[in-house]
């Protein structure tokens, strides 16, 4: 059963009873020190995964990397909450080193700057970061702010602190900030991303559209720069680009629920309705309780009921009644004009006996009445 769907209580005693009776179960410990490092307690994290990382390296055989990978992930992410940045990069590098992962990069990629950087300013931000996980925004704020008045050319704290006043619903003020982030860190993809991003915001998406591609430009493998991209291009109605930035995106990951979901989405509005539920199908398979895809996955249904039942009335557009309607509307006209000409020829009854008569009737009739005409130019 996954962390997520149980609260954080009820994990910590769970884990806790099977490690009272089976104290060597690997598998408990780790779920353990994951709890440990989402409820705030890093320190018990941290010394409950040093055992598990020793265990796991004298282990004969040793586990697959993918195991190693997430045990030192999880150690790198106790170290970085307790502020122990040098040692904390390493250990998601040794990670990164046994497998691909976009988290493990990214984490990476946040953690080099502020190695570099003074111990204060490196605890201002990580404070801020963690309150701005929290949704403490304005604390969050004003802790970036407190960090970029001991280093002005932080590139990590403009960039935290656009992306809070983003939140805030601050473009404005935001803007200049992360501009400035990206000159002195040219070489951070998210950055651009992060610029795109609020261009949409300003519903230019022709300018977003140019900063997702840089940042890809930068990290070719930048799956939501590219699935952010597909969100952009749909706006300035460029489906087909829209649709091959989502493709993109499933091919580094083929297992990503926001670009499933998108791609499934648009598929939709374009008709391409199995296909659609295809992919919205995939994002609920990998991400169960996804609204938007749920939401997503009933219209696609409803679309498709509504295709189906299309058929039964498809030949009255194609031609079969449509024959019908011709050979109806033809004697209603000649109808309205015998009456009138055999009004003053001849009886009515004679009219409709004499086909020849009915014939000069309608011919006479348009020539004498102008409301004939009107109708059948109408």
């Amino acid at each position: 059963m996954r962390l997520e769907q149980f609260d954080f209580g009820s994990a910590l005693n769970m884990y806790r009873n099977v490690l009272a009776t089976e104290p060597g179960n690997a598998a408990a410990a780790m779920g353990l020190a994951m709890t440990y490092n989402r409820t705030g307690k890093p320190s018990e994290a941290l010394q409950l995964l040093q055992k598990v990382w020793k265990a796991v390296s004298l282990a004969k055989p040793k586990p697959g990397p993918a195991q190693q990978a997430a045990v030192l992930a999880q150690l790198g992410l106790a170290q970085q909450l307790l502020g122990k940045l040098g040692e904390s990069l390493e250990s998601y590098r040794q990670a990164a080193r046994l497998v691909r992962s976009d988290d493990l990069t990214r984490r990476i990629k946040q953690l080099e700057p502020l190695v570099s950087s003074p111990a204060p300013v490196q605890q201002l931000i990580l404070q801020a970061r963690q309150l701005q996980g929290q949704r403490q925004l304005e604390e969050a704020a004003k802790t970036f702010r407190a960090a970029l008045q001991l280093q002005q050319d932080s590139a990590e704290a403009l960039h935290g602190l656009a992306l809070v006043l983003r939140e805030l619903k601050s473009p404005d003020e935001a803007m200049p900030l992360l501009q400035k982030a990206v000159m002195l860190a040219p070489n951070r993809p998210e950055f651009f991303n992060d610029m795109g991003l609020l261009f949409q915001d300003r519903s230019d998406f022709a300018k977003a559209v140019s900063f997702h591609k840089r940042a890809v430009k930068v990290d070719p493998s930048f799956l939501f720069a590219y699935i952010n991209m597909g969100v952009a291009h749909k706006r300035l109605g460029q489906l087909d680009d829209s649709v091959a930035a989502y493709r993109k995106a499933l091919e580094i990951n083929p297992n990503s629920p926001e670009a499933h979901n998108n791609l499934g989405n648009l598929l939709r509005t374009m008709g391409k309705l199995a296909e659609a539920k295809t992919h919205i199908e995939k994002a609920l398979g990998l991400r169960p309780n996804y609204p938007d895809a749920k939401a997503n996955l009933e219209m696609t249904i409803k679309a498709l009921a509504e295709e189906k039942a299309a058929p039964a009335v498809a030949p009255v557009k194609k031609g079969a009644v449509a024959t019908k309607k011709v050979a109806v509307k033809a004697p209603a006209v000649a109808k309205k004009a015998a009456p009138k000409a055999g009004a003053k020829t001849a009886p009515a009854k004679k009219v409709v006996a004499k086909k020849p008569v009915a014939t000069k009737a309608a011919a006479k009739a348009p020539a004498k009445k102008a409301p004939v005409k009107k109708a059948r130019g109408r």
